[in-house]
């Protein structure tokens, strides 16, 4: 449509929303969370998909997924928790992934991590999801692999691993390059490969 046509995403699904058509906004949702994010757009994000009914948005994993990575960007942590309780017990192997990722299984494992290590502070649990989220995602040539490498080596870092994180984060931050990945989303795998030189004394 026109405001899809330029690159208005958010008009398209508040088009969407005031004409009925949920499934049609819910859909522009899941497919355009990158877009959202590389604009700093995690708050309307959520905003948008709070204007949905339930029904909609807890029986789709994928969307739920989706928001949770949108808490997670906008800094509200304890949102991202019950957003991946809805979403895990519906996902498969089959469920649609997000943009830029293999599996929805590795999305939601890593921001599963993140939310271990940043609202539990259960560090070995955030290592543990981590850790399967980068099995899952090994194809160097989508946003995923940059993503769940940069959160390993975070919680690496935090677990005062240095020496483990950096080879994770140099990795991710080569890969967000190549790939031309935007600043916010790039500049975390720089921020946090910075700290782990710095740690252990290579800067």
């Amino acid at each position: 449509d026109w405001y899809l046509a330029h690159d208005h995403v958010t008009e398209a699904v508040e088009h969407r929303i005031r004409s009925g058509d949920d499934e049609g906004a819910a859909e522009l949702l899941r497919s355009k969370l990158t877009w959202f994010l590389e604009r700093g757009g995690a708050s309307a994000y959520q905003q948008l998909a709070q204007r949905l009914p339930p029904s909609t948005v807890l029986s789709d994993p994928t969307l739920c997924v989706s928001l949770a990575w949108a808490a997670g960007f906008c800094g509200q942590y304890t949102r991202m928790g019950p957003w991946l309780d809805a979403a895990e017990p519906l996902i498969t192997d089959d469920s649609r992934a997000l943009p830029g990722w293999r599996t929805l299984w590795g999305a939601a494992a890593t921001v599963r991590a993140r939310e271990h290590g940043t609202v539990r502070v259960d560090l070995d649990a955030a290592l543990d999801a981590a850790t399967h989220a980068v099995r899952l995602e090994a194809e160097p040539s989508v946003l995923g692999y940059v993503l769940t490498r940069t959160i390993l080596g975070t919680i690496l870092n935090d677990a005062d691993r240095p020496e483990e994180a950096v080879p994770h984060l140099d990795d991710a931050w080569n890969r967000a390059r190549v790939l031309g990945l935007s600043p916010l989303l790039a500049l975390q795998a720089a921020s946090a490969l910075a700290l782990g030189l710095l740690e252990t004394g290579r800067v």
